[in-house]
């Protein structure tokens, strides 16, 4: 990604890890909790979805926490943020 900033023409470019956790508590522990309205207005991943998207993808959600893969899924991805932190901001300037 910095190579490429810099082949765009963007200088200091910086890379922030956060040190911390940056969902709720519940988010680490609940699947369920991405099923609910509320939380999905906070994460923009979700506002590229149409309802038939959503739909179909909260039916996965459902399948998977029922049959238990999403918590294999949810261990992995926090052993890797252990590894590699919560989340990596990167901030640079253009020339």
């Amino acid at each position: 990604l910095e190579i490429r900033l810099e082949s765009l023409g963007f200088i200091e470019i910086n890379r922030t890890i956060s040190p911390e956790k940056i969902f709720c508590q519940r988010y680490y522990k609940d699947p369920s909790i991405a099923l609910e309205p509320e939380f999905r207005k906070g994460d923009s991943t979700y506002s590229f979805l149409s309802e038939v998207e959503l739909e179909e993808s909260n039916c996965r959600l459902r399948e998977a926490i029922e049959e238990g893969s999403v918590y294999e899924v949810m261990n992995r991805a926090t052993t890797r943020a252990a590894e590699i932190g919560e989340a990596v901001i990167v901030s640079a300037r253009k020339i």
